[in-house]
Order: C-alpha cells, then structure tokens, then sequence
C-alpha cells in the first residue's frame, strides 16, 4: 500500500532504497512489431517492438540501472548496497531473437540470457499456440477434445480470443496424454503443419550457434519439449531438465548453468 502510495504521489524514487528492491528481472519472448492488419493475433501479447525494446534500455541508462547478466546478479543479490541491476531474458528460441534482439544487444552492448527448448527448435515439440492462433482464426466453429470432445463457436472476434483463452488454459494444465490429443486433433482435423510453423516461428541451430557465439549471450535451458512441468511426474521433469541442458551443450558447446521453466 505505501509503494502504491508513493507511486500515485510522484514520490517513488524517493522510498526506492527502501521498498524498490536490489534489481529487476524481465522476462521476454520476441522483439518483433505486430501486425496491425490481423484482427486476431493473441499471440502477439508475447511480442514488444523494437522501438519500445530500445526505448527500455534508454530508460534504464538514464535512470543509472545497469544491464547486467544473470552470474553478475547473483553477486550483487550477495553484496548488500551493491549497484542496481537489470537483467534481460527471452524465452523459446524465437527467430527473432537472432534476427533483430542479436544486433540490438550488439550495438549497445548490452548482456542477455536466452531460454531455448530444443524441441522447438527441430520441430519435434509443437507450438501449439501458434496452431491455435492459426486455426481459430480461419474456422468459425472448432471441435476439440478438452479432455471430452467439445464444439466451440467462433464467429467474431471476441468469440475467436475467448476461445484461444480457453483451449490455451486448457493446455497449460492437461496431462501429456490429453495434451498430444489436442495437437494429433489439430494436425489432422485441421490440417496444421507443426514442422512449418517451427521453421516460420523458430529459430534454427546454425541461428543458435550464432546466438551463442556472442559473448554478451547466455544461452539457458528451458526443458526439452516446453511441457507444463506440473503436469509430468517426477522422473519425467528430471528428464526434461536435464537432457534440454545436454541437448543444447552439444549443440553450442558451451556450458549451459541456467534454467527457467515453461
């Protein structure tokens, strides 16, 4: 209540010692602007522009926070009065994250850490987001199994968004079995091709290997295949964990010390 307090009266900079914390971490996924043009893209909520992305990191100099990654955070977590810091973080794997966030971070040097799922690099774990912005955008009535088959009515816009909240709600709790119904459902009722959406949406390996490359690049893991740990037992989620680190050492031959989860 008093932070609420301080921010409505202008004061927040004043009691930032106190209540603001050693640092902030932000959690991204693309650097990549909207299309204006599509009436329905729910998945765009996971995008920022790159204008505004820059416009974050002009404020953070001039607010004197620096850009820092996450090994130095941990050591300025530890030293009490140490200087505010910033860490930047992109989850996935996105093909963007090379294409447009790489130069970026180049030009203003400035340290990031990428959460990669392998299987969404080769294709072998489905971007079912990306299907069911896909197919709710071009049906008006879909069939799904959510776990028992159900027919929703998309019609207009809101009906399209209301039912993307739904089935995606659906998938961030489902089992893995009624998870993979719901991808097998969407592959040959509908006719979604998952390997074409990794190719359109991800990046590649040679694209990771570049990422990695970069020194101002952390490259974490982000399990495997991108399930809702909760959902998988526990030997399941060890797996995921740990072969996504191995995976992804393999492939970049760097040491991978970090992990965020789905």
């Amino acid at each position: 209540m008093l932070k609420e307090l301080l921010l409505r009266l202008g004061l927040a900079s004043l009691a930032r010692p106190i209540v603001g914390g050693a640092g902030t971490i932000f959690v991204f996924h693309r650097i990549r602007a909207g299309n204006p043009e599509l009436a329905f893209s729910p998945n765009d909520r996971n995008s920022v522009a790159p204008e505004n992305f820059e416009r974050l990191l002009d404020a953070l100099a001039e607010d004197g926070t620096e850009v820092v990654g996450l090994e130095e955070a941990m050591l300025r977590l530890q030293a009490p009065g140490a200087r505010r810091f910033a860490c930047l973080t992109f989850d996935d794997g996105y093909r963007d994250n090379h294409d447009t966030l790489l130069p970026i971070i180049a030009a203003r040097v400035a340290p990031i850490t990428v959460y990669i799922s392998p299987g969404l690099i080769d294709g072998s774990a489905p971007l079912w987001w990306y299907a069911l912005e896909q197919v709710i955008a071009e049906k008006k009535v879909l069939r799904l199994p959510m776990p028992e088959e159900g027919e929703l009515a998309i019609a207009d816009v809101p009906g399209k968004q209301r039912a993307f909240d739904t089935i995606g709600s659906f998938m961030l709790t489902a089992r893995p079995e009624a998870s993979a119904r719901m991808v097998r459902t969407l592959a040959d009722r509908y006719g979604v091709d998952f390997g074409a959406l990794a190719v359109r949406h991800m990046m590649d390996w040679d694209m990771v290997r570049r990422l990695a490359a970069c020194p101002l690049v952390e490259i974490g893991a982000h399990a495997l295949s991108h399930p809702a740990l909760a959902t998988l037992d526990d030997a399941a989620a060890s797996h995921e964990m740990a072969a996504s680190r191995e995976r992804l050492e393999s492939e970049t031959g760097r040491p991978v010390r970090h992990f965020a989860y789905p």
